[in-house]
């Protein structure tokens, strides 16, 4: 799994320059801003700069300001009648909450431009590789300024690049489904409270008894992350991220680890509990969970 770190040097030169500027820097180098600011912007830093960020950064990164202004909403932030995002942004006062959510991301960015040029024009992402098994279909590309369907095709870039050889399938109701081993994997956003829940479908067609229930309680004490549980006849293993804490290294992390343990653990429940794998044989079938 790659690693990412912050990076002074990656925030874009043009970007570094104003900020010297307002911070009264000697120059742009990266050394500088380490030592008036430490190795990784702070809270106080998002308070100081934060007019800077939001004209000479956000005003250019779409996405950025998308995910912000999606997660301002939810904590009622602001005049949230505003549709456009950085007029939005503009009616939030700079409170401690704002200044949580904008450094997450500033760190994001500082993680992961290490070799990018420039700001340049935000474009949409390109359309996904993906598998029709029927019901579901690919989307088209959008530039849909809804801050759920930003936030979803971003996920479908993320998955695209990290997960190449696992086809993206798009289910009727918008979550993204990928084979992983002998289960399915899924992410869903939820909107109220907004959130991304990743999860993978075990087994389906399982019957419930007091000891498949208790050995999942026992599963639930080991779990790092997450939780396994059985509704319906399904059992499922999920987990969830916070959009405004979501980055590249967030969402690897909770996907390769829910698609690990559900592989080490779905063929043990079945030889255990039976029911049926959820994986490739069964790559068509809608699950409603």
């Amino acid at each position: 799994m790659p690693r990412f770190r912050f990076q002074w040097q990656h925030i874009p030169h043009t970007l570094r320059e104003i900020l010297a500027l307002s911070a009264e820097l000697p120059g742009t180098d990266a050394d500088h801003f380490v030592k008036k600011f430490g190795k990784r912007p702070t809270i106080e830093f998002i308070k100081q700069q934060w007019p800077i960020l939001l004209d000479h950064w956000l005003v250019h990164d779409v996405s950025a300001s998308a995910r912000i202004a999606l997660a301002l909403r939810q904590h009622e932030l602001g005049d949230p009648a505003v549709a456009d995002d950085i007029a939005y942004l503009h009616t939030c006062r700079n409170t401690q909450r704002l200044r949580e959510v904008v450094l997450l991301e500033f760190i994001t960015y500082g993680e992961r431009t290490a070799n990018l040029p420039e700001h340049s024009p935000a474009s949409p992402p390109p359309p996904p590789q993906v598998t029709n098994t029927g019901a579901p279909t690919a989307p088209t590309t959008t530039t849909s300024q809804d801050p759920i369907e930003v936030l979803r095709q971003n996920l479908i870039t993320l998955l695209q690049k990290n997960f190449p050889k696992h086809p993206l399938t798009i289910q009727e109701d918008g979550d993204i489904s990928m084979n992983v081993g002998s289960s399915m994997l899924f992410l869903s956003i939820v909107p109220d409270p907004l959130l991304v829940r990743v999860f993978a479908v075990l087994l389906k067609n399982v019957q419930p008894s007091p000891d498949l229930y208790e050995t999942l309680n026992h599963i639930n004490h080991q779990l790092q992350i997450g939780r396994i549980f059985a509704i319906n006849n399904v059992v499922i293993l999920e987990s969830a991220v916070l959009p405004y804490a979501l980055n590249e290294r967030v969402l690897l992390q909770t996907v390769n680890y829910i698609a690990l343990v559900a592989d080490d653990y779905d063929d043990r429940l079945q030889r255990t509990f039976g029911g049926e794998l959820c994986g490739v044989a069964q790559a068509g079938d809608m699950i409603d969970v």
